[in-house]
Protein backbone atom coordinates (compact mmCIF):
# COMPACT_ATOMS: atom_id res chain seq x y z
CA UNK A 1 0.00 0.00 0.00
CA UNK A 2 1.47 3.57 -1.31
CA UNK A 3 2.19 6.16 0.94
CA UNK A 4 -0.54 8.36 -1.39
CA UNK A 5 -2.88 6.12 -0.38
CA UNK A 6 -2.24 5.87 3.52
CA UNK A 7 -2.47 9.71 3.51
CA UNK A 8 -6.22 9.58 1.84
CA UNK A 9 -9.00 10.78 3.02
CA UNK A 10 -11.45 8.59 1.84
CA UNK A 11 -15.56 7.94 1.82
CA UNK A 12 -17.80 5.04 1.53
CA UNK A 13 -20.74 4.31 0.07
CA UNK A 14 -23.55 1.23 0.47
CA UNK A 15 -26.11 -0.01 -1.23
CA UNK A 16 -28.26 -2.72 0.29
CA UNK A 17 -30.55 -3.53 -2.42
CA UNK A 18 -32.84 -6.59 -3.65
CA UNK A 19 -30.64 -8.71 -4.40
CA UNK A 20 -27.06 -7.78 -3.16
CA UNK A 21 -25.60 -5.25 -0.97
CA UNK A 22 -22.51 -3.43 -2.73
CA UNK A 23 -20.18 -0.44 -1.86
CA UNK A 24 -17.54 1.83 -3.35
CA UNK A 25 -14.49 3.82 -1.72
CA UNK A 26 -13.67 6.65 -3.23
CA UNK A 27 -11.66 10.21 -1.98
CA UNK A 28 -11.70 13.68 -2.04
CA UNK A 29 -11.19 13.94 -6.19
CA UNK A 30 -14.33 11.21 -6.59
CA UNK A 31 -11.62 8.80 -8.04
CA UNK A 32 -13.38 5.18 -7.39
CA UNK A 33 -10.40 3.79 -4.42
CA UNK A 34 -12.04 0.20 -4.92
CA UNK A 35 -15.70 -1.32 -5.33
CA UNK A 36 -17.55 -4.20 -4.09
CA UNK A 37 -20.81 -6.17 -4.24
CA UNK A 38 -22.25 -9.75 -2.50
CA UNK A 39 -25.15 -11.06 -4.22
CA UNK A 40 -27.83 -12.53 -1.73
CA UNK A 41 -27.52 -15.91 -3.91
CA UNK A 42 -24.19 -16.50 -3.76
CA UNK A 43 -23.59 -20.08 -1.87
CA UNK A 44 -19.66 -19.53 -1.53
CA UNK A 45 -20.17 -16.71 0.28
CA UNK A 46 -23.12 -16.56 2.32
CA UNK A 47 -23.07 -19.98 3.56
CA UNK A 48 -25.62 -19.75 6.36
CA UNK A 49 -27.88 -16.78 5.19
CA UNK A 50 -28.09 -17.24 1.36
CA UNK A 51 -31.30 -16.20 -0.78
CA UNK A 52 -32.11 -17.60 -3.96
CA UNK A 53 -33.21 -14.39 -5.78
CA UNK A 54 -32.86 -11.95 -2.17
CA UNK A 55 -35.84 -12.86 -1.40
CA UNK A 56 -38.48 -15.03 -0.60
CA UNK A 57 -42.02 -15.51 -2.14
CA UNK A 58 -44.53 -16.49 0.57
CA UNK A 59 -45.93 -20.63 -0.94
CA UNK A 60 -49.66 -19.79 0.33
CA UNK A 61 -49.94 -16.30 -0.97
CA UNK A 62 -47.73 -15.27 -3.82
CA UNK A 63 -48.32 -11.51 -3.10
CA UNK A 64 -46.19 -11.87 -0.09
CA UNK A 65 -42.81 -11.21 -0.54
CA UNK A 66 -39.96 -10.73 2.06
CA UNK A 67 -35.73 -11.35 2.93
CA UNK A 68 -35.05 -12.23 6.12
CA UNK A 69 -33.07 -9.56 7.94
CA UNK A 70 -30.41 -11.94 8.92
CA UNK A 71 -29.50 -12.36 4.74
CA UNK A 72 -28.72 -8.59 5.46
CA UNK A 73 -26.65 -8.15 8.21
CA UNK A 74 -24.82 -11.64 7.19
CA UNK A 75 -23.69 -9.96 3.63
CA UNK A 76 -22.69 -6.73 4.97
CA UNK A 77 -20.08 -8.70 7.55
CA UNK A 78 -19.02 -10.62 3.97
CA UNK A 79 -18.66 -7.12 2.34
CA UNK A 80 -16.60 -5.41 4.52
CA UNK A 81 -14.23 -8.75 4.92
CA UNK A 82 -14.29 -8.82 0.99
CA UNK A 83 -13.53 -5.60 0.74
CA UNK A 84 -10.60 -6.12 3.31
CA UNK A 85 -9.44 -8.48 0.96
CA UNK A 86 -8.51 -6.20 -1.83
CA UNK A 87 -5.98 -4.28 0.31
CA UNK A 88 -5.96 -1.26 -1.72
CA UNK A 89 -7.06 0.85 0.93
CA UNK A 90 -6.40 1.39 4.64
CA UNK A 91 -10.11 1.39 6.19
CA UNK A 92 -8.94 3.61 8.99
CA UNK A 93 -8.56 6.51 6.24
CA UNK A 94 -12.61 6.64 5.51
CA UNK A 95 -13.58 9.67 7.38
CA UNK A 96 -17.42 9.68 6.11
CA UNK A 97 -19.86 6.62 4.85
CA UNK A 98 -24.04 6.64 3.98
CA UNK A 99 -25.67 5.40 1.26
CA UNK A 100 -28.92 4.19 0.46
CA UNK A 101 -31.59 1.22 0.44
CA UNK A 102 -34.22 -0.42 -1.31
CA UNK A 103 -37.65 1.64 -0.62
CA UNK A 104 -40.32 1.13 1.13
CA UNK A 105 -39.33 -2.09 2.73
CA UNK A 106 -39.42 -2.35 7.06
CA UNK A 107 -37.40 -4.07 9.92
CA UNK A 108 -39.07 -4.98 12.89
CA UNK A 109 -36.79 -4.28 16.31
CA UNK A 110 -38.07 -6.03 19.14
CA UNK A 111 -34.89 -4.67 21.08
CA UNK A 112 -32.01 -1.87 20.97
CA UNK A 113 -30.44 -3.65 23.75
CA UNK A 114 -27.72 -6.00 21.41
CA UNK A 115 -27.55 -3.05 18.84
CA UNK A 116 -26.39 -0.67 21.37
CA UNK A 117 -23.70 -3.74 22.67
CA UNK A 118 -21.80 -2.82 19.23
CA UNK A 119 -21.01 0.76 20.31
CA UNK A 120 -18.90 -1.77 23.57
CA UNK A 121 -17.84 -4.76 21.15
CA UNK A 122 -14.49 -5.92 21.70
CA UNK A 123 -12.74 -8.29 20.03
CA UNK A 124 -11.57 -11.23 22.31
CA UNK A 125 -7.96 -12.44 22.45
CA UNK A 126 -9.16 -16.06 23.40
CA UNK A 127 -7.46 -18.08 20.54
CA UNK A 128 -9.97 -20.81 20.78
CA UNK A 129 -13.55 -18.58 21.27
CA UNK A 130 -12.02 -17.05 18.28
CA UNK A 131 -11.94 -20.40 16.57
CA UNK A 132 -15.11 -21.56 17.59
CA UNK A 133 -17.14 -18.25 16.27
CA UNK A 134 -18.27 -19.72 12.80
CA UNK A 135 -17.35 -17.37 9.52
CA UNK A 136 -19.58 -14.87 8.45
CA UNK A 137 -21.75 -15.20 11.92
CA UNK A 138 -20.51 -12.05 13.67
CA UNK A 139 -23.32 -9.80 13.56
CA UNK A 140 -25.96 -12.22 13.04
CA UNK A 141 -24.77 -13.61 16.72
CA UNK A 142 -24.45 -10.00 18.01
CA UNK A 143 -27.92 -9.64 16.96
CA UNK A 144 -29.70 -12.63 16.98
CA UNK A 145 -32.76 -12.15 19.73
CA UNK A 146 -33.06 -8.21 18.72
CA UNK A 147 -36.05 -8.85 16.34
CA UNK A 148 -39.97 -9.28 16.19
CA UNK A 149 -40.21 -10.31 12.69
CA UNK A 150 -37.26 -12.01 11.08
CA UNK A 151 -38.64 -11.99 7.63
CA UNK A 152 -38.75 -8.00 6.37
CA UNK A 153 -41.64 -6.80 3.81
CA UNK A 154 -39.80 -5.56 0.74
CA UNK A 155 -40.94 -3.68 -1.79
CA UNK A 156 -41.94 -6.53 -4.57
CA UNK A 157 -44.77 -7.37 -1.37
CA UNK A 158 -47.96 -6.43 -3.04
CA UNK A 159 -50.73 -8.70 -0.54
CA UNK A 160 -51.85 -5.02 1.27
CA UNK A 161 -54.65 -4.48 -0.94
CA UNK A 162 -57.18 -4.62 1.90
CA UNK A 163 -55.00 -2.39 3.90
CA UNK A 164 -54.71 0.44 0.76
CA UNK A 165 -58.37 0.68 0.30
CA UNK A 166 -59.07 1.13 4.23
CA UNK A 167 -56.25 3.88 4.29
CA UNK A 168 -57.72 6.04 1.69
CA UNK A 169 -61.38 5.48 3.03
CA UNK A 170 -60.02 7.10 6.39
CA UNK A 171 -59.08 9.80 5.06
CA UNK A 172 -62.14 10.17 2.62
CA UNK A 173 -60.64 9.11 -0.43
CA UNK A 174 -57.14 8.23 -2.91
CA UNK A 175 -56.80 12.02 -3.80
CA UNK A 176 -57.06 13.25 0.00
CA UNK A 177 -54.58 10.55 0.89
CA UNK A 178 -52.08 11.82 -2.53
CA UNK A 179 -53.25 15.94 -1.00
CA UNK A 180 -51.46 14.69 2.81
CA UNK A 181 -48.45 12.12 1.35
CA UNK A 182 -47.84 13.25 -2.27
CA UNK A 183 -49.52 9.71 -3.02
CA UNK A 184 -52.20 7.37 -3.17
CA UNK A 185 -52.24 3.91 -1.36
CA UNK A 186 -49.90 1.47 -3.17
CA UNK A 187 -49.43 -1.93 -1.75
CA UNK A 188 -45.63 -1.50 -1.77
CA UNK A 189 -45.59 1.35 0.27
CA UNK A 190 -44.61 1.22 4.12
CA UNK A 191 -47.70 2.09 5.52
CA UNK A 192 -49.79 -0.46 4.61
CA UNK A 193 -47.05 -2.74 5.47
CA UNK A 194 -47.33 -1.75 9.07
CA UNK A 195 -51.26 -2.06 9.27
CA UNK A 196 -51.45 -5.39 8.09
CA UNK A 197 -48.54 -6.21 10.95
CA UNK A 198 -50.58 -4.43 12.77
CA UNK A 199 -54.15 -6.12 12.44
CA UNK A 200 -52.62 -9.64 11.41
CA UNK A 201 -50.22 -10.55 13.95
CA UNK A 202 -51.12 -7.96 16.87
CA UNK A 203 -48.50 -10.01 18.89
CA UNK A 204 -45.83 -8.93 16.52
CA UNK A 205 -46.83 -5.25 16.37
CA UNK A 206 -47.06 -5.36 20.30
CA UNK A 207 -43.63 -6.48 20.76
CA UNK A 208 -41.87 -4.21 17.96
CA UNK A 209 -40.09 -1.73 19.73
CA UNK A 210 -38.43 0.33 16.52
CA UNK A 211 -39.61 0.14 12.86
CA UNK A 212 -37.43 1.10 10.48
CA UNK A 213 -37.19 1.27 6.37
CA UNK A 214 -33.90 -0.79 5.27
CA UNK A 215 -32.15 2.49 4.62
CA UNK A 216 -32.26 3.73 8.25
CA UNK A 217 -32.06 0.38 9.72
CA UNK A 218 -28.57 -0.33 7.60
CA UNK A 219 -27.50 3.14 9.12
CA UNK A 220 -28.60 1.92 12.76
CA UNK A 221 -26.30 -1.29 12.37
CA UNK A 222 -23.03 1.07 11.97
CA UNK A 223 -24.05 3.82 14.29
CA UNK A 224 -24.51 1.07 17.06
CA UNK A 225 -27.38 2.82 17.91
CA UNK A 226 -31.34 3.47 15.87
CA UNK A 227 -30.93 5.93 13.47
CA UNK A 228 -33.90 8.15 12.42
CA UNK A 229 -35.80 8.40 9.25
CA UNK A 230 -34.81 10.64 6.62
CA UNK A 231 -37.18 12.79 4.91
CA UNK A 232 -36.61 11.70 1.47
CA UNK A 233 -37.46 7.77 2.35
CA UNK A 234 -40.29 9.04 4.61
CA UNK A 235 -41.84 10.33 1.84
CA UNK A 236 -42.60 6.80 0.10
CA UNK A 237 -44.40 5.16 2.95
CA UNK A 238 -47.83 6.98 3.02
CA UNK A 239 -47.34 8.33 6.51
CA UNK A 240 -45.51 11.18 5.83
CA UNK A 241 -47.39 15.49 5.45
CA UNK A 242 -45.42 16.20 2.77
CA UNK A 243 -46.24 19.85 3.00
CA UNK A 244 -45.30 20.16 6.50
CA UNK A 245 -42.21 18.04 6.49
CA UNK A 246 -43.51 15.89 9.35
CA UNK A 247 -45.49 12.36 10.32
CA UNK A 248 -49.70 12.65 9.44
CA UNK A 249 -50.80 12.30 12.97
CA UNK A 250 -53.75 11.25 11.14
CA UNK A 251 -51.91 8.61 8.99
CA UNK A 252 -50.38 7.28 11.76
CA UNK A 253 -53.32 6.36 13.86
CA UNK A 254 -54.93 4.33 10.72
CA UNK A 255 -51.85 2.14 10.34
CA UNK A 256 -51.17 1.09 13.86
CA UNK A 257 -51.50 2.48 17.80
CA UNK A 258 -48.61 4.29 19.07
CA UNK A 259 -46.89 4.17 15.72
CA UNK A 260 -45.20 7.64 16.16
CA UNK A 261 -43.45 6.08 18.75
CA UNK A 262 -42.37 3.20 17.19
CA UNK A 263 -41.21 5.45 14.29
CA UNK A 264 -39.62 8.03 16.39
CA UNK A 265 -40.80 11.21 16.35
CA UNK A 266 -37.64 12.48 14.95
CA UNK A 267 -36.96 13.12 10.97
CA UNK A 268 -34.03 14.33 9.27
CA UNK A 269 -32.62 16.06 6.45
CA UNK A 270 -31.12 13.38 3.86
CA UNK A 271 -27.37 15.16 4.77
CA UNK A 272 -27.29 14.69 8.38
CA UNK A 273 -24.44 14.01 10.46
CA UNK A 274 -26.38 11.05 12.71
CA UNK A 275 -22.37 10.43 14.89
CA UNK A 276 -19.66 8.35 14.68
CA UNK A 277 -19.14 4.68 13.77
CA UNK A 278 -19.83 1.40 16.32
CA UNK A 279 -16.88 -0.22 17.94
CA UNK A 280 -17.91 -3.12 16.02
CA UNK A 281 -15.99 -2.03 12.95
CA UNK A 282 -13.70 -0.17 14.41
CA UNK A 283 -12.23 -3.56 16.60
CA UNK A 284 -13.12 -6.01 13.01
CA UNK A 285 -12.26 -4.07 10.44
CA UNK A 286 -10.29 -1.44 11.47
CA UNK A 287 -12.57 1.75 10.63
CA UNK A 288 -11.44 4.96 12.46
CA UNK A 289 -13.41 5.52 15.63
CA UNK A 290 -13.97 9.25 14.55
CA UNK A 291 -15.87 8.09 11.26
CA UNK A 292 -18.95 9.64 10.62
CA UNK A 293 -22.39 8.14 9.54
CA UNK A 294 -24.47 10.57 7.07
CA UNK A 295 -28.07 9.87 7.36
CA UNK A 296 -28.93 7.14 4.38
CA UNK A 297 -31.93 7.77 1.74
CA UNK A 298 -33.96 5.31 -0.71
CA UNK A 299 -31.85 4.08 -3.97
CA UNK A 300 -34.72 6.19 -6.10
CA UNK A 301 -34.10 9.37 -4.10
CA UNK A 302 -29.96 8.55 -3.91
CA UNK A 303 -30.04 8.47 -7.51
CA UNK A 304 -32.13 11.44 -8.35
CA UNK A 305 -29.32 13.45 -5.42
CA UNK A 306 -26.40 11.85 -7.70
CA UNK A 307 -27.53 12.94 -11.31
CA UNK A 308 -30.33 15.51 -11.22
CA UNK A 309 -28.51 18.50 -10.98
CA UNK A 310 -31.57 21.02 -12.42
CA UNK A 311 -35.62 21.32 -12.89
CA UNK A 312 -34.54 20.52 -16.51
CA UNK A 313 -33.17 17.13 -16.21
CA UNK A 314 -35.35 13.61 -16.37
CA UNK A 315 -33.50 10.43 -14.14
CA UNK A 316 -34.85 7.02 -15.54
CA UNK A 317 -33.93 4.37 -13.58
CA UNK A 318 -34.18 0.77 -14.81
CA UNK A 319 -34.18 -2.44 -12.28
CA UNK A 320 -36.64 -4.84 -11.28
CA UNK A 321 -39.21 -1.96 -12.11
CA UNK A 322 -38.62 0.80 -13.79
CA UNK A 323 -39.12 4.81 -12.57
CA UNK A 324 -38.84 8.11 -14.44
CA UNK A 325 -38.24 11.43 -12.32
CA UNK A 326 -37.18 15.11 -12.06
CA UNK A 327 -37.27 18.16 -10.17
CA UNK A 328 -40.66 19.77 -9.98
CA UNK A 329 -43.46 21.64 -7.91
CA UNK A 330 -46.28 19.12 -7.04
CA UNK A 331 -49.59 18.59 -9.34
CA UNK A 332 -51.71 16.42 -7.32
CA UNK A 333 -53.46 13.72 -9.12
CA UNK A 334 -54.69 10.63 -8.61
CA UNK A 335 -51.92 8.67 -9.67
CA UNK A 336 -47.82 8.85 -9.65
CA UNK A 337 -45.32 9.19 -6.56
CA UNK A 338 -44.65 12.49 -4.79
CA UNK A 339 -41.10 12.20 -3.07
CA UNK A 340 -39.44 14.66 -1.15
CA UNK A 341 -36.22 15.20 -2.94
CA UNK A 342 -34.36 18.65 -3.08
CA UNK A 343 -34.94 19.65 0.64
CA UNK A 344 -33.74 23.07 1.66
CA UNK A 345 -31.39 22.78 4.81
Amino acid sequence: MSNEKVCQRLYLGLDLSTQQIKCIVINEQLQTIAEEAISFNDKSLLVHHVQPNGFIVDKNDNRCVTTPVFVFLEALDVLFQNLSKQQKFDFSNIVGISGCGQQHGSVYWKTKTELENLKNFHITTDVDTEKSNEKNLYLVDLLKSSFSRINCPIWMDSSTTDECQLMEKSVGNAQNLFQITGSKAYERFTGSQIMKVANKTPEIYEQTERIQLISNFLASILLGEYAPIDLSDGSGMNLLDIRQFKWSKECLNICGKDLEKKLSEKLVHPRTVLGTISKYFVERYGFNSQCQIVSFTGDNPSSFYALASDSKTVVISLGKYGQAFRDALPIYGDGGFIPLTQISN
